[in-house]
């Protein structure tokens, strides 16, 4: 029991260190956002053209 109410308590503070810092210095948050960004449309991007030859071979 206690040590789940430590791990709650460290989660907590962990968060809202987090979060000061975020709202502190909004630059690092635009730099999340731009590297979430870039992992995305890359996945896109792979996923298109690993799928792309099966489509071409199922229009023609």
């Amino acid at each position: 029991l206690q040590r789940r109410l430590a791990k709650r308590l460290a989660r907590r503070l962990a968060a809202s260190f987090i979060a000061r810092l975020l709202h502190r210095y909004r630059w690092i948050a635009y730099i999340g956002l731009l590297i979430i960004l870039y992992v995305a449309l890359d996945m896109v991007y792979r996923g298109a053209m690993e799928i792309w030859p099966h489509v071409n071979n199922a229009v023609s």
